[in-house]
């Protein structure tokens, strides 16, 4: 027997042949190699029906096999080597995490194999073997997680990932999360496992977070207070806030807030309720007692808890005591400020000595300063040559800040000789001024209106006007403004009044003196030379119609005032708190201006045609008020222009000077005098 021609030796594998091509049946026929013997081991052969392979194995030999793993873990059982005894041999496929074995490609003597599962080194084989493990990656996940640092509290969904292949190279980047800053680094690259694949991004909060605080009137949007805006925070850190104190308001409860910082809309409100209104009053007293120096102010509309500011008073001839300024927290009731003063000691009076019914100086005046206010000072006429003081000639006054005058009259001896200075006549008691008014004893207040206990529903008073005005905010409050408008506007009211009172008084007396005049020239039926002498014309028809106008346009301002009155009593209501201006604020406007422009044409509609004045023609003896003859009404013209009179001849005197005198008229009759003055001769 031989081998059959190019028969691999480390494969070992014969058969039965003869020499010349034939094959051989029984194998008692075949002679082996030396160092050969046929393995019991058959083979069928391919596409050969009945025809078996024997495996020819080398006697005594030991042949090794390697494993090429490629990361994997051989079983345990696999050979390294194996002999012709120890055939067949079968080889255990190798495990590795993450892939599934797809066979060994294998390499001996005869050359490389495509890889094979369940491997089995058959009957016959020979030679070394080098068995190299061939695999195909598992499908795995990996899974990326965003935690805030130094934890694994999760700040976003993780993400999953799957249909990865073991031994891949993947890249994952950090998020954007909102108020988190990522902790480097922010992109991580790594190759998978087959198991535990997990990527982890690590955040900071951020410190730019910021919150608000709101202080709102109950139930509303109202803000009561400046917003609180708290910056650089962080983010779900906890934080507090209180309440703060708002004059005039109570904190509803809760008044401390805890929360957690968000990224955004981060706001705290705290809600108030308005504090009854109450009222203060500042007194005004003489040191050291209770004497009122000035009228008390009585500021309504406040609230409990407000911290109000007041100042001492200017008083004219008093100086305010230290402190001029008093800053207090309101209460309740008993809610006084009292500033106190001390008269001043640089007062001055001054002493006149006048003719009588004139302000003719005899002497010079007398002035006495460094007074005190308040003092009472008495003074007594002086000797004056040739004048006798009229009573009474002792004065006693009380000294105010200014204005401080004591006059004494005197009459001319008619002997023209010294008269000595009279014994002081004791004169009626000075009136007494009127006490200053008595107000509350320091730390009193007046007696408050009784306040309606706790709970207890508040009845409007039937005075209370129906209406009511409402700032820009619409919370309900009355307008000083309006308040202060009708006020104005009833004086100016009065005030015109009382001047066309006054004007159609001096009026009549005009007219009246103009008769007078009128009569007596009709009896004397002569003008003695008087130049200027103007007569009373009869009104003209537009003269009437400017009165009409005048008269119009009064009591069309006395209307308006009248009408803001009731304006204000129908639309405010006192018991509200004050504001400046409201809603009907530019109503009171519109009646003060429409009431201006009525006393502006009420003046403009005067009839100045009309504004004429008499005056008077006196005789005296030169050097005394002796009449020479009876003074006249001479003649009447117009305020401002000038008249002319000549002095007539009288008989047994003769006129001083040359005879005219001119003057020029004013408003007062009393001051419209010309005086002539006669020597004996």
């Amino acid at each position: 027997m031989q081998l059959e021609p190019g028969l691999r030796a480390n494969m070992g594998l014969g058969r039965y042949q003869s020499g010349n091509g034939q094959i051989f049946n029984h194998e008692d026929l075949v002679v082996y190699p030396n160092g050969y013997h046929m393995s019991t081991q058959t083979t069928p052969v391919a596409n050969i029906s009945g025809v078996e392979f024997r495996y020819l194995t080398r006697d005594g030999v030991t042949y090794f096999i390697n494993y090429e793993l490629d990361g994997g873990i051989n079983d345990a059982g696999n050979p390294d080597s194996y002999t012709a005894t120890t055939l067949p041999c079968h080889i255990t496929d190798p495990t590795r995490t993450g892939y599934t074995f797809q066979g060994w490609k294998i390499a001996n003597n005869t050359g490389g194999f495509a890889p094979e599962l369940n491997y089995t080194l058959a009957v016959g084989s020979t030679g070394d073997y080098n068995l190299t493990a061939t695999w195909s990656a598992d499908q795995v996940v990996y899974r990326v997680h965003y935690y805030l640092e130094g934890s694994q509290i999760p700040l976003a969904v993780s993400k999953t990932v799957t249909g990865q292949t073991t031994g891949t190279q993947i890249t994952e980047r950090a998020i954007t999360l909102l108020g988190y800053t990522v902790v480097p680094p922010t992109t991580i690259t790594t190759t998978l496992n087959a198991t535990d694949n997990t990527i982890i991004f690590y955040y900071t909060p951020n410190t730019n977070i910021q919150y608000t605080v709101h202080y709102y009137l109950q139930n509303t949007t109202t803000s009561l207070a400046p917003s609180k805006t708290v910056t650089g925070q962080t983010l779900e850190t906890q934080i507090t806030e209180f309440a703060i104190t708002i004059p005039g308001y109570t904190a509803v409860a809760p008044t401390t807030i805890t929360t957690t910082l968000n990224i955004t809309d981060n706001t705290i409100i705290f809600y108030y309720t308005q504090n009854p209104t109450i009222q203060y009053t500042v007194y005004y007293y003489l040191q050291n007692t209770t004497t009122s120096l000035s009228p008390s102010k009585t500021i309504p509309g406040q609230t409990i808890g407000a911290t109000i500011t007041e100042s001492a008073i200017a008083i004219a001839g008093y100086t305010a005591v230290a402190p001029t300024t008093i800053t207090t927290t309101l209460n309740a009731t008993d809610n006084s400020l009292i500033f106190y003063y001390t008269p001043n000691t640089d007062i001055q009076y001054t002493v006149y000595y006048y003719l009588q019914n004139s302000t003719t100086s005899l002497a010079p005046n007398k002035i006495v300063s460094g007074q005190t206010m308040g003092n009472t000072v008495t003074e007594s006429a002086i000797g004056i040559t040739g004048y006798t003081a009229v009573a009474p000639t002792t004065i006693t006054i009380t000294l105010n800040a200014t204005d401080n005058t004591i006059t004494f009259y005197y009459t001319k001896n008619s002997d023209g000789g010294s008269t000595p200075t009279p014994s002081p006549t004791k004169s009626p008691s000075p009136t007494k001024s009127p006490s200053p008014t008595r107000s509350p004893s320091p730390g009193t207040s007046p007696t408050p209106s009784p306040t309606p206990s706790p709970g207890a529903s508040i009845s409007p008073s039937p005075s209370a006007p129906p209406g009511g005005g409402v700032d820009e905010n619409g919370v309900p409050v009355w307008a000083l403004v309006n308040l202060i408008l009708s006020i104005v506007g009833i004086i100016l009211a009065i005030l015109l009044t009382l001047y066309v009172l006054l004007q159609r008084n001096q009026k009549q007396k005009k007219q009246q003196a103009q008769k007078q005049i009128k009569y007596n020239q009709k009896q004397n039926h002569t003008n003695q030379n008087q130049k200027n002498t103007n007569n009373p014309e009869d009104h003209t028809e537009e003269q009437k119609k400017q009165k009409q106008r005048r008269l119009f346009w009064y009591l069309l301002s006395v209307l308006m005032s009248i009408l803001g009155i009731v304006v204000f009593l129908l639309t405010e209501d006192m018991s509200r708190p004050m504001a400046l201006v409201d809603n009907w604020t530019i109503v009171n406007v519109i009646i003060f201006i429409v009431e201006l422009i009525a006393i502006v044409l009420t003046f403009k509609h005067k009839d100045n045609k009309d504004e004429t004045a008499a005056y008077t023609v006196q005789y005296y003896l030169q050097g005394t008020k002796t009449p020479v003859v009876a003074s006249k009404t001479s003649g009447f013209g117009t305020i401002g222009n000038s008249v002319t009179e000549y002095a007539p001849a009288i008989s047994g005197y003769r006129v001083v000077g040359n005879g005219d005198a001119s003057l020029t008229l004013q408003e007062d009759p009393t001051k419209n005098v010309i005086i002539f003055y006669y020597t004996v001769g």
